[in-house]
């Protein structure tokens, strides 16, 4: 069945999607609209041609989750707002702040229409497989540059950072910026995610091929996740892992709804870190000031509580936001850019929870519209990995899980984490794409017949269109 899709031109640029979207970091041009432009044209190629394709063949027999249509809409309407309001602000470029958004737009479509173009169960299982091998291969190549030496080009912060994980167990190393990160903190988080997604399918697919990747991904993953001295990526990848271990119906009905209970993660999470010994709450604080219980998780409770401050008095504003990076037209980030100062731009460091981060950008409206948005899609891979033991569907479940529960001490889930927030919305294309039945009859009619391999007769064996 793999070999079908060695010459599939849409399989492989899924696979190597999240490398082609960031390589020009790697190159050195981080700012050059024209270059990340070139490493966009595969994706915008492969949407003609199967915007194409499915006008002349097989448009009316897509099926796509209806829902999960509409909400990604009302999705797309409001951060689109949100990136205009900003776009017109002057503390930022409107071509960089409009590119951020085409890149994002851009791969849901691309994902949209790439697995709309599959008519048959075994191929959108292999492209749903590709998202996960894509994360697995960026977080893989940037590990083996780190050991041959190559870094980042680009200059993001005035001093180097000791690793606290590493420090704690005696071992003195430096964080690293590796090559085609945006941050050290954020690809610390990437590296969590491929962790999630390496040891669930180690533990899940029965495949040789898929425990080889497994192991590859593991040992890659832990590789970042320590030299970034994420901690919050370990602990969370480490819970959702661990969750992942147990049968279905202990976790996974109740797993739904993480998303609708994260405006409450970051609290239970204060709590919980203030009931630990010194020495363990320590190892969580990164910063260097005395500020008592305020310094837990590196001043983000300093971060919250700025935030929160001004949300409890309502304003009509607070509907709508401030568009995206709305912490800086609001101008609460003067209030703890102190907290950044290593950084070269300290104004710009973000909420620190994807739910605080969506109401800066978008206001409640928006906010509501998202977590109704991540449950929905929750729910839509739950159920199908209840009637089904789909090592590939369990895998996307648990990376999302990954993702909403990071987000508690991160902005993963927005924007501004462009690798997490690109397999978001594949993510959403794939369990978009999911048939509505508890058969596994994909992108066709319900009254149309399929044959005993889940595809319509005269449906061609060699590719992943018919």
């Amino acid at each position: 069945m793999i070999k079908r899709y060695i010459l599939n031109a849409d399989y492989w640029v899924l696979v190597f999607s999240l490398l082609l979207v960031r390589f020009p970091v790697a190159l050195g041009f981080r700012g050059s609209a024209l270059i990340r432009f070139l490493f966009l044209l595969p994706f915008l190629i492969i949407i003609i041609k199967n915007l194409l394709y499915l006008a002349q063949h097989s448009i009316h027999k897509i099926y796509f989750n209806p829902w999960l249509f509409v909400l990604f809409i009302l999705y797309v309407g409001v951060e689109t707002i949100a990136f205009l309001r900003t776009a017109t602000n002057i503390f930022f470029s409107s071509s960089a702040i409009m590119g951020n958004w085409l890149v994002w737009f851009l791969f849901a479509m691309f994902g949209l229409f790439v697995f709309a173009a599959v008519n048959n169960r075994n191929g959108l299982q292999r492209f749903r497989e590709a998202i996960y091998y894509a994360l697995i291969l960026y977080v893989s190549v940037n590990a083996l540059m780190s050991i041959l030496g190559f870094h980042s080009p680009d200059v993001l912060y005035f001093s180097s950072f000791r690793s606290v994980i590493l420090g704690s167990l005696g071992i003195a190393a430096d964080r690293v910026l590796f090559l085609t990160a945006a941050g050290i903190n954020s690809f610390g988080l990437v590296g969590g995610a491929a962790l999630v997604a390496s040891a669930v399918l180690f533990f899940s697919s029965s495949r040789k091929i898929d425990r080889i990747i497994g192991v590859i991904g593991i040992v890659s993953s832990l590789y970042v996740v320590l030299l970034t001295d994420s901690r919050g990526a370990l602990l969370f990848s480490l819970v959702s892992i661990f969750l992942s271990l147990f049968p279905f119906g202990m976790f996974i009905p109740a797993l739904r709804w993480v998303a609708a209970l994260a405006p409450a993660l970051p609290f239970t999470l204060v709590s919980a870190l203030r009931l630990l010994p010194t020495q363990i709450s320590q190892v969580l604080n990164r910063s260097s000031s005395s500020q008592g219980a305020d310094a837990t998780l590196s001043g983000r409770f300093i971060i919250w509580n700025a935030i929160l401050n001004h949300f409890y008095d309502f304003r009509f504003l607070n509907l709508f936001g401030f568009g995206f990076r709305g912490q800086v037209a609001s101008g609460i980030s003067w209030e703890y850019s102190y907290l950044f100062s290593s950084w070269l731009d300290p104004e710009v460091a973000g909420a620190h929870n994807f739910v605080l981060q969506t109401l800066l950008d978008t206001g409640y409206i928006g906010a509501l519209i998202t977590i109704c948005f991540i449950t929905s899609l929750l729910f839509a891979l739950g159920s199908h990995l209840k009637n089904s033991q789909d090592h590939t569907i369990k895998v996307l479940f648990f990376l999302l899980i990954y993702l909403i529960v990071v987000g508690t001490t991160d902005t993963v889930l927005t924007p501004e984490h462009q690798e997490l927030f690109l397999v978001f919305m594949l993510i959403w294309a794939a369990a978009g794409s999911l048939p509505k039945r508890k058969e596994n009859i994909p992108l066709q009619l319900q009254h149309d017949p399929v044959d005993q391999r889940g595809m319509l007769p005269g449906s061609r064996q060699t590719g992943s269109q018919s």
